[in-house]
């Protein structure tokens, strides 16, 4: 086999208290050819003496200080010092890796000449390993031809999980990332990701993936939390994916299932705008109606008739732009909510 360079980006922002774990998990890497690239994305707590420190522990680390800018900002910073040659993966600051992750991603890489590789995540709390993430495409050992990306593996950008989108568990050809320094980016924070790796495989001829495990995702945290750019973010990759669907001709049912996705990520932005607003009532009311009339929602939700996921239930009020009854539903998500997470704050305990 051969012994490439394989570079590992890590985008950080205010990760001092799980940035030493990741780091310490790269160093450990079994694939011992790696460079590991800290781009602290203007963090304001300790993170950014943590990276310079590794820098002088190790020849293999090179850190990166910039304004914050959002991982995609983050990201391209690091693959712009990128040389032609080699390969690149990504981990986030939260996360880490098994030993042998890289290892096994370059040995996939080289059987099938492969422009970039795919393998699982298993999701981990508190140290505890809890669910593998393999979607239907990773089951199994093999490579997607150009073809084959088209016809099994586009859909999963759009609104289809059959395959993953972010890029975690990746490992991609340098010359491929390069190209990427072009790509747009139509959303700052959520999925940007989504859009990057869409933009990605529709420059790959080659792409090869298996079920094994290479990357720990640390359980909590995405939309758990207030994001004020959500809907906005989300409404903007249903714009851009729209126009590729357009541009690259592909099938009018995509079309349907991106309309499906932002009807219910529009869920998703209630529930979390009346979690951080429920003592103003007119408040909540009146983003509900606003949201409603969006004329990019308005579009999704015409877009389909019958459609079975997400509540039910909710898809007919925002077509009736009732307010009152979807905020009679979030009251009753919050209570369940509540539930859950008195639950949660008893494991916690534990």
């Amino acid at each position: 086999m051969a012994n490439d360079i394989i570079w590992i980006i890590v985008p950080i922002y205010n990760a001092q208290n799980t940035l030493k774990k990741c780091i310490e998990s790269l160093l450990a890497q079994t694939y011992r050819n790696i460079r590991i690239v800290l781009v602290d994305d203007g963090s304001k707590d300790s993170s950014g003496k943590i990276c310079d420190d590794y820098a002088k522990k190790d020849g293999r680390v090179q850190v990166i200080h910039k304004s914050n800018g959002g991982s995609d900002s983050a990201r391209k910073a690091g693959i712009e010092i990128l040389p032609d040659d080699g390969y690149t993966a990504f981990c986030d600051a939260d996360d880490y890796m098994p030993a042998d992750g890289i290892e096994k991603l370059y040995a996939l890489s080289q059987e099938y000449d492969a422009d970039f590789v795919c393998a699982t995540l298993q999701k981990v709390w508190k140290n505890i390993k809890l669910k593998v993430v393999c979607t239907p495409c990773l089951s199994k050992r093999r490579v997607y031809s150009k073809q084959e990306q088209k016809d099994l593996l586009y859909k999963s950008f759009f609104g289809i999980s059959n395959f993953t989108g972010y890029t975690p568990t990746k490992l991609y050809k340098n010359t491929l990332l390069k190209k990427s320094l072009n790509f747009e980016c139509p959303v700052k924070f959520f999925q940007e990701d989504i859009a990057f790796n869409m933009q990605i495989m529709f420059e790959a001829e080659r792409v090869a993936v298996m079920p094994d495990v290479v990357y720990y995702y640390r359980y909590g945290g995405g939309t758990s939390r207030f994001m004020p750019t959500y809907l906005t973010d989300c409404v903007k990759l249903y714009e851009f994916k729209l126009r590729q669907i357009e541009k690259h001709c592909l099938p009018e049912d995509f079309v349907t299932t991106t309309a499906i996705e932002l009807k219910n990520e529009l869920w998703v932005w209630l529930c979390m705008f009346y979690r951080n607003n429920k003592k103003d009532a007119e408040a909540v009311k009146k983003e509900i109606a606003g949201c409603c009339s969006m004329p990019q929602v308005v579009q999704a939700i015409n877009s389909f008739e019958n459609d079975s996921s997400g509540v039910p239930g909710f898809t007919d009020l925002v077509r009736g732009k009732n307010a009152d009854g979807i905020y009679e539903m979030l009251v009753q998500q919050e209570k369940q909510d509540r539930i859950k997470n008195l639950i949660k704050r008893v494991m916690n305990k534990l």
